[in-house]
């Protein structure tokens, strides 16, 4: 299987406290103290999901996903990079919300 940009990516944050943010057009969410995993493509390489590390734990100015709006207020846990087409990224985010 040719791997060149083909990835899939999880990234895990955690949030220290409770608190309301708002998402964008989604309005002010609650977020519960805790863990939250986001999933994503990274077809084209993974200047994406560097893009996404640095901004933990930073004021975004410049939001462009929703897990923008909630970077700023978490700490990193964890990340898996997964060498599937984009397509399995549904898959992956519904398989871990069945468990987790």
């Amino acid at each position: 299987m040719n791997r060149a940009g083909k990835r899939v990516y999880t990234l895990t944050l955690y949030l220290q406290d409770p608190m309301d943010i708002r998402v964008g057009a989604l309005g002010r969410i609650e977020f519960c103290k805790g863990y939250y995993c986001y999933t994503g493509s990274a077809q084209g390489g993974v200047g994406r999901i560097f893009r996404h590390l640095k901004r933990i734990g930073q004021k975004n100015d410049n939001p462009r996903w929703h897990i923008d709006y909630l970077l700023p207020f978490t700490t990193f846990s964890s990340l898996m990079v997964s060498y599937f087409p984009k397509e399995y990224e549904c898959l992956i985010a519904s398989r871990l919300g069945e468990v987790l």
